[in-house]
């Protein structure tokens, strides 16, 4: 038998093992999780919106098709009366567009629609990329959509049928319906009224009502900090 001194030392020894161990295999543990950590992961795909199976065509061409010079000029010269109004008179909704959209995003946009884009959004769209929620909205109140609204409301329309046409590219919205461009006509949906002979035509009208030319329906409002909204006459 092991005397009272041996017996002590052995059992003191047994225990230094034992939390020697336990000790490097923590050290261990913690070694592995940190290197996990460390360690590259793979990058994640940003999310993509799903498209209805066999609801909008697939894979469009990737070439955009350039607007003819008059309409590129008269669009821009709408689009400048319209941005200069809003600086100076609505300084709240004149900061609330989304940046312009690269040609990349266009691009993709008209694959994923599976239709050419209209060539007036894509001038639209390279100056501004939609409106956030606060934003700028066409009379009455049809706020313009980015390039992935577009394609999510494109979607959605699909979907739903109720008088939908391949073609039909939606590029505003509101709680009155969607604004969409087919054949060059800007038409109201659900329903397929003509609205506007084109978006050019469209916006022109717009500068004109911000402008307080001409007759029309509604009329700008600006409230106290700045934000626009379409009021009946």
């Amino acid at each position: 038998m092991l005397g009272p001194g041996r017996g002590r030392g052995w059992w003191v020894r047994v225990i230094a093992v034992i939390f020697t161990v336990g000790g490097l295999v923590i050290a261990l543990a913690f070694a592995l999780g940190v290197a996990r950590d460390a360690a590259p992961q793979p990058e994640q795909a940003p999310h993509a919106v799903q498209t209805a199976p066999d609801c909008l065509p697939r894979e469009g061409s990737v070439t955009l098709v350039d607007p003819d010079e008059v309409t590129a000029i008269r669009l821009d010269a709408a689009l400048d009366r319209v941005d200069s109004w809003l600086d100076g008179h609505a300084p709240a909704t004149a900061n609330a567009w989304n940046r312009p959209a690269s040609r990349a995003e266009l691009v993709t946009l008209q694959r994923d629609l599976g239709v050419p884009l209209p060539s007036e959004l894509v001038i639209a769209l390279t100056r501004h990329n939609g409106a956030r929620a606060d934003g700028f909205t066409l009379p009455p109140a049809y706020r313009p959509l980015s390039a992935r609204d577009i394609l999510t409301t494109a979607i959605e329309m699909c979907e739903r049928g109720a008088g939908r046409r391949d073609g039909d590219v939606p590029f505003a919205k509101g709680d009155a319906g969607v604004l969409y461009l087919a054949e060059g006509g800007v038409y109201r949906y659900p329903g397929g009224q003509l609205h506007a002979a084109s978006l050019t035509d469209l916006l022109e009208r717009t500068a004109d009502r911000l402008d307080g030319g001409g007759s029309a329906e509604y009329r700008p409002d600006v409230d106290a900090i700045g934000t626009l909204r379409w009021v009946s006459e």
